[in-house]
């Protein structure tokens, strides 16, 4: 098949065994936030569907407590028969193009700001590329 239909079979997969290890309850204990990295997926934008020919190859897994991100790498074999690789990153958090900066904000700064007004440091680095969303996600 297509590239486009194997990712879209091997995501299906993934959503499904997803599923099935989500944690749907978090917890509001404040935890050890030392160091955490999260990553937020922005949706494409229409030039970047249209030269991916409408095939999204980075699908988020949230797991509650960490998440995973799947890239999905198609590659043509010497035979020429049609192949995905698939690579997982591992985060603390992981956020998709359908989460909220309410909900990121929860999950990920909220539990910094009582221990600031302690006595204590916190901060929060955002990094990427140039248009990716930082001071969206940081002003709303």
């Amino acid at each position: 098949g297509s590239f486009k239909s194997q990712i879209e079979m091997l995501r299906e997969d993934h959503d499904a065994e997803h599923k099935l290890f989500t944690e749907t309850s978090f917890d509001d204990e404040p935890e050890d936030m030392r160091i955490r990295v999260v990553v937020r997926k922005r949706p494409m934008s229409k030039a970047e569907v249209t030269a991916a020919g409408d095939v999204d190859v980075i699908n988020p897994l949230d797991y509650g407590k960490h998440g995973k991100v799947l890239v999905y790498q198609p590659k043509t074999r010497v035979d020429l028969t049609k192949q995905i690789d698939t690579v997982p990153f591992c985060y603390d958090n992981v956020f998709d193009e359908e989460s909220t900066n309410s909900q990121i904000y929860e999950r990920t700064v909220r539990n910094l700001i009582p221990p600031f007004f302690e006595g204590q440091w916190g901060c929060v680095f955002a990094y990427g590329q140039t248009g990716s969303g930082k001071t969206f996600t940081m002003m709303g």
